[in-house]
């Protein structure tokens, strides 16, 4: 169903404006942070409201390819299919996408960036591991700034329903079932009864290996993708530049018709593998350069 999770987000919204929770509402598994934002997708009839929020998504994704891709020819990118799923679903990861620039400068751009990737933990998962972990190493304060402002913003929701954290942790103990075998990572390797342990290690070498083996935020982006535990496989739409389009796009349809045939999501994980091994073969950045340390500026 085109704009079916920007459905979702508008009923949360709408459940929230009615003085309801925001787990009344179908599919509603953000933190809690995050869905009382939904209100504003709540504030408009579907119609005119998934138009709008295609029209800013798009607007965004420009803004994202033309300032790493240096003009219009990285518009190629919406025929990779996480981006494709992203707009006809009415995801909100284009926003987050668009978010993940201003971590490479410094200052409170970075910081409230870094505050609001948060509201999606997945995605927080897979963006903000390599740069807590320069900021932490090199710039001590931002980071402290940044944990500071992460922990009021995800605690102000108290002050509305103080039981909030006890009703979207038992839903996401009702849904962690199904979450790890859909992961795009080696979390799906469950679909073929792999013991849990052996995958987490491997999970946790993968995390490793994206946040030391290369000085590259998009190299840890990829590996951490392939180690997550939680996320669906559009999640993949933040490796875009990792490879030349020519490679990623057609591996990510070739994905789709394979998962459709066999009516599973491990195919996905050729995504990530495919741009954890360009990265390591060429060893460099394609499309958009990591922060520089201290050292190097």
């Amino acid at each position: 169903m085109i704009g079916f999770d920007f459905n979702c987000f508008l009923q949360i919204g709408q459940a929230i404006l009615a003085g309801q929770s925001p787990y009344s509402a179908p599919w509603s598994f953000y933190p809690p942070a995050t869905s009382y934002l939904f209100i504003i997708f709540g504030l408009l009839p579907f119609n005119i409201g998934f138009g709008v929020w295609t029209g800013v998504s798009l607007i965004l994704f420009q803004r994202t390819i033309s300032r790493s891709q240096k003009g219009w020819r990285g518009l190629v990118w919406l025929a990779f299919a996480p981006v494709t799923f992203c707009f006809l679903s009415g995801q909100i990861d284009i926003f987050f996408l668009w978010l993940t620039g201003f971590l490479t400068s410094r200052g409170w751009k970075a910081i409230l960036a870094g505050v609001l990737l948060t509201l999606k933990p997945q995605i927080a998962f897979i963006v903000l591991p390599w740069f807590l972990l320069q900021w932490f190493l090199h710039d001590r304060r931002q980071f402290l700034w940044w944990a500071a402002a992460t922990a009021t913003l995800h605690a102000s929701p108290l002050l509305i329903d103080p039981l909030i954290f006890q009703k979207w942790l038992a839903l996401g103990k009702s849904e962690s079932g199904w979450r790890l075998p859909a992961s795009p990572g080696v979390f799906t390797l469950l679909n073929f009864n792999i013991p849990l342990v052996w995958i987490v290690i491997l999970a946790a070498a993968f995390v490793v290996a994206g946040l030391v083996l290369l000085r590259s935020f998009m190299f840890s982006w990829a590996a951490q993708v392939l180690a997550m535990p939680a996320g669906l496989w559009y999640e993949n739409v933040f490796l875009i530049g990792s490879t030349p389009w020519w490679l990623l796009v057609p591996v990510s349809w070739v994905c789709v018709l394979v998962a459709y045939q066999v009516h599973n999501n491990y195919p996905f994980v050729l995504i990530p593998l495919v741009s954890l091994i360009w990265q390591y073969i060429h060893r460099r950045e394609k499309v958009i350069q990591p922060l520089p340390l201290p050292a190097q500026a």
